[in-house]
Protein backbone atom coordinates (compact mmCIF):
# COMPACT_ATOMS: atom_id res chain seq x y z
CA UNK A 1 0.00 0.00 0.00
CA UNK A 2 1.33 3.36 -1.33
CA UNK A 3 3.52 2.72 -3.65
CA UNK A 4 2.25 4.12 -7.03
CA UNK A 5 2.59 1.95 -10.31
CA UNK A 6 5.65 1.55 -11.48
CA UNK A 7 7.49 2.63 -8.52
CA UNK A 8 9.56 0.86 -5.86
CA UNK A 9 9.06 3.30 -3.03
CA UNK A 10 6.54 4.72 -1.12
CA UNK A 11 5.77 8.72 -1.58
CA UNK A 12 7.01 9.52 2.30
CA UNK A 13 10.14 7.35 1.70
CA UNK A 14 10.83 9.40 -1.73
CA UNK A 15 9.86 12.41 0.12
CA UNK A 16 12.61 11.49 3.10
CA UNK A 17 15.37 10.74 0.39
CA UNK A 18 14.92 13.61 -1.60
CA UNK A 19 14.75 15.94 1.42
CA UNK A 20 17.98 13.90 2.55
CA UNK A 21 19.70 15.05 -0.15
CA UNK A 22 18.60 18.94 -0.31
CA UNK A 23 19.66 19.27 3.05
CA UNK A 24 23.30 17.94 1.86
CA UNK A 25 23.89 14.45 2.41
CA UNK A 26 25.88 13.18 -0.65
CA UNK A 27 24.11 10.62 -3.14
CA UNK A 28 26.53 7.99 -2.94
CA UNK A 29 26.36 8.16 0.71
CA UNK A 30 22.29 8.66 0.79
CA UNK A 31 22.67 5.58 -1.82
CA UNK A 32 24.42 3.22 0.35
CA UNK A 33 22.44 3.73 3.45
CA UNK A 34 18.95 3.34 1.57
CA UNK A 35 20.52 0.34 -0.43
CA UNK A 36 19.73 1.80 -3.68
CA UNK A 37 21.44 3.02 -6.88
CA UNK A 38 23.25 7.17 -6.43
CA UNK A 39 21.61 7.27 -9.98
CA UNK A 40 18.27 6.18 -8.17
CA UNK A 41 18.70 9.52 -5.89
CA UNK A 42 19.06 11.76 -8.80
CA UNK A 43 16.57 10.67 -10.51
CA UNK A 44 14.12 11.11 -6.89
CA UNK A 45 15.36 14.76 -6.39
CA UNK A 46 15.24 15.68 -9.87
CA UNK A 47 11.41 14.55 -9.88
CA UNK A 48 10.92 16.50 -7.00
CA UNK A 49 12.46 19.42 -8.12
CA UNK A 50 10.58 19.25 -10.88
CA UNK A 51 7.39 19.50 -8.75
CA UNK A 52 8.90 22.67 -6.39
CA UNK A 53 9.55 24.21 -9.17
CA UNK A 54 5.37 23.77 -10.82
CA UNK A 55 4.36 24.70 -7.13
CA UNK A 56 6.49 28.16 -7.42
CA UNK A 57 4.86 28.64 -11.06
CA UNK A 58 1.37 29.27 -9.29
CA UNK A 59 3.27 31.25 -5.98
CA UNK A 60 2.10 35.05 -5.86
CA UNK A 61 4.94 37.22 -5.30
CA UNK A 62 5.86 38.57 -1.97
CA UNK A 63 4.78 41.97 -0.49
CA UNK A 64 8.08 42.82 -0.02
CA UNK A 65 10.79 41.85 -2.19
CA UNK A 66 15.05 41.77 -3.20
CA UNK A 67 16.39 41.50 -5.74
CA UNK A 68 20.27 40.84 -6.71
CA UNK A 69 22.45 39.95 -9.45
CA UNK A 70 25.27 37.56 -8.83
CA UNK A 71 27.50 34.67 -10.25
CA UNK A 72 27.06 31.02 -9.20
CA UNK A 73 30.47 30.48 -10.61
CA UNK A 74 33.82 32.79 -11.04
CA UNK A 75 33.67 33.87 -14.72
CA UNK A 76 30.03 32.77 -15.75
CA UNK A 77 27.46 33.97 -16.50
CA UNK A 78 25.27 36.48 -14.61
CA UNK A 79 22.14 35.02 -12.56
CA UNK A 80 19.10 37.10 -10.64
CA UNK A 81 17.83 36.01 -7.56
CA UNK A 82 14.20 37.40 -5.84
CA UNK A 83 13.58 36.66 -2.36
CA UNK A 84 10.96 36.72 0.13
CA UNK A 85 12.19 39.30 2.62
CA UNK A 86 9.47 38.54 4.99
CA UNK A 87 10.01 35.12 4.79
CA UNK A 88 13.51 34.83 4.88
CA UNK A 89 13.35 32.63 1.23
CA UNK A 90 14.65 32.84 -2.13
CA UNK A 91 11.45 32.61 -4.25
CA UNK A 92 13.22 32.43 -7.79
CA UNK A 93 16.53 32.43 -9.37
CA UNK A 94 16.47 33.23 -12.99
CA UNK A 95 19.73 33.20 -15.72
CA UNK A 96 20.53 36.40 -16.50
CA UNK A 97 20.26 39.79 -15.39
CA UNK A 98 19.19 42.26 -18.38
CA UNK A 99 15.79 43.18 -18.86
CA UNK A 100 14.96 40.79 -21.76
CA UNK A 101 16.52 38.11 -19.78
CA UNK A 102 13.66 38.84 -17.17
CA UNK A 103 10.93 40.07 -19.27
CA UNK A 104 8.90 36.89 -19.73
CA UNK A 105 9.18 36.25 -15.76
CA UNK A 106 8.20 39.58 -14.97
CA UNK A 107 5.18 39.37 -17.21
CA UNK A 108 3.99 36.53 -16.38
CA UNK A 109 4.14 37.10 -12.25
CA UNK A 110 1.37 36.78 -10.64
CA UNK A 111 0.61 39.12 -7.69
CA UNK A 112 2.92 41.95 -8.43
CA UNK A 113 0.67 44.71 -7.98
CA UNK A 114 0.74 44.14 -5.07
CA UNK A 115 4.39 44.05 -4.40
CA UNK A 116 4.73 47.58 -1.45
CA UNK A 117 8.39 47.25 -1.67
CA UNK A 118 11.63 46.35 -3.34
CA UNK A 119 14.93 46.12 -1.96
CA UNK A 120 17.92 46.30 -4.82
CA UNK A 121 21.24 47.17 -3.88
CA UNK A 122 22.79 50.51 -5.18
CA UNK A 123 23.17 49.32 -9.04
CA UNK A 124 20.74 50.98 -10.72
CA UNK A 125 20.71 48.15 -13.58
CA UNK A 126 17.14 47.07 -11.92
CA UNK A 127 15.57 50.48 -11.09
CA UNK A 128 13.97 51.03 -14.61
CA UNK A 129 13.12 47.41 -15.00
CA UNK A 130 11.54 47.67 -11.36
CA UNK A 131 9.57 50.81 -12.48
CA UNK A 132 8.25 49.18 -15.38
CA UNK A 133 6.78 46.04 -13.90
CA UNK A 134 5.59 46.99 -10.33
CA UNK A 135 4.26 50.26 -10.36
CA UNK A 136 2.86 50.18 -6.91
CA UNK A 137 5.95 48.92 -5.34
CA UNK A 138 8.64 51.81 -3.29
CA UNK A 139 12.35 50.94 -4.02
CA UNK A 140 14.36 50.77 -1.46
CA UNK A 141 18.36 50.47 -1.73
CA UNK A 142 20.58 48.80 0.07
CA UNK A 143 23.28 50.23 0.54
CA UNK A 144 25.57 46.90 1.98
Amino acid sequence: PGILPGQRFSMPLRREIYQDHHDGICASRLARRMEIGHATVGRIYSQFTYLKAQERKYQSCPQVLGIDEHTLHKGRKFVTTFCNIKKHKVFEVLQGKSSTDLASFLSSLKGRHKVKVICIDLSSSYRHLLKKWFHNAQIVADCE
